[in-house]
């Protein structure tokens, strides 16, 4: 019994002298050295800060601390295992005071070392920068380039009842360029605005304009109906083709089947009612939006024509060549929340001017994201333009 005790105080007393050494290693009672070999390098709305680790078993990270654009304090740290940290979102293109200093595994830290660092100008700026605002169907249409494919909001501001602005429109943006609408407006004269902001508070000057939009109306689906003309391709599945204006941009939707009508792509023509023709503005698009979401037989490319005779093939007036595009230009299977979103919004495309009224539309598509038009999937349409007087 005697040997046993004996034994557990010496393994006690080994593991104690071991912990011990150990936390003698981690906290040594010396502070941590500075960083050296300093060097930084501007980039768009940030820098980065190049330097050398210290050769100190104890040290743990380097923190940066500066006053951002809010007047808040920033603390940017980056561990032993990187020879960098990077800051971001500065938006003026000037100088900045940077405070450097490095901390310890017990928590000791350096003597504060002092930079300077510019970084170059900011994406939000160079957005802002590009912004061009012109009229449009129901609103303002803005423009911009974004050649850092930062992530960055556009605003559209307007004035309300009272005449104060206010935001009624807003939309983050990824790619290198585009455009936003704000729809919704009367054609009236009116003064909109359009301003830039990022994730990191950051706020761009704002553009205004005085703008007349152009006048539109959402069609009337209370009188659409499938054409079923003998070249269209019956639907399958049980998703028809009246399920596409039926105000529910999930499933079912519309859906061909494994083989084509029409050599080379699917066809559906609507019948939007008897006496009734409509000047096209624009229509939106809502692909099947779950796992073969930019994927399987959601339409990749497609044509849309107009006619008032449909027995007539050649009162077809081609209205123009559409392609969805992903945002993001990942491969197939790859998704970011930028296409996500984008496909619950609904893909949006622009009908050229000086087409005529029609009562009949008709897609064609002839392409899917699998690559032939056949098995043929999509959720809901939805179009606006002006209806003709007689």
């Amino acid at each position: 019994m005697k040997r046993y005790i004996l034994q557990s105080i010496f393994i006690a007393f080994i593991l104690t002298f071991v912990a011990c050494d150990d936390d003698s290693e981690k906290n040594n009672g010396i502070a941590p050295q500075m960083v050296d070999n300093i060097s930084v390098i501007g980039m768009p709305g940030a820098v980065k800060i190049q330097y050398s680790i210290p050769d100190q078993n104890d040290f743990l990270y380097v923190q940066a601390e500066y006053i951002n654009q809010q007047n808040k304090t920033v603390f940017v740290k980056s561990s032993l295992y990187n020879n960098f940290l990077e800051i971001n979102g500065f938006l003026e293109e000037r100088e900045y005071d940077i405070t450097l200093t490095t901390f310890n595994r017990a928590g000791q830290q350096s003597e504060p070392h002092h930079i300077k660092a510019t970084p170059l100008k900011s994406p939000i700026i160079k957005v802002f920068e590009s912004l061009e605002m012109t009229k449009d169907f129901g609103g303002p249409r803005v423009t911009y380039t974004n050649q850092d494919k930062a992530q960055v909001g556009i605003i559209i501001i307007s004035k309300d009842e009272y005449g104060n602005y206010k935001d009624s429109f807003a939309q983050f943006v990824q790619q290198e360029e585009g455009f936003v609408i704000a729809r919704g407006h009367k054609a009236e004269e009116t003064v909109f605005g359009a301003y830039v902001s990022d994730k990191y508070g950051n706020l761009s000057d704002t553009l205004f304009a005085t703008l007349t939009p152009y006048y539109e109306v959402e069609a009337d689906y209370s009188t659409f109906r499938a054409a079923n003309l003998p070249t269209d391709d019956p639907s399958a599945h049980g998703w028809h083709v009246h399920h596409l204006w039926d105000g529910k941009v999930g499933e079912p939707g519309y859906h061909t089947g494994s083989t084509t009508v029409n050599e080379g792509y699917a066809q559906l023509t609507i019948d939007i009612g008897k006496e009734k023709a409509i000047t096209l503005s624009r229509f939106k698009l809502w692909q099947r939006n779950n796992i073969a979401r930019y994927g399987n037989g959601n339409p990749r490319k497609w044509q849309v024509y107009g006619s008032n005779n449909p027995d007539d093939k050649d009162s077809w007036v081609h209205f123009g060549d559409f392609e969805m595009f992903k945002p993001s230009g990942l491969p197939l299977g790859q998704t970011t929340q930028e296409d996500k979103d984008a496909a619950s919004a609904g893909h949006e495309y622009l009908m050229p001017s000086g087409i005529p009224a029609v009562r009949f539309i008709q897609l064609r598509i002839t392409e899917t994201w699998l690559g032939p038009p056949t098995g043929v999937h999509f959720c809901e349409l939805r179009f606006w333009g002006e209806y003709a007087t007689n």
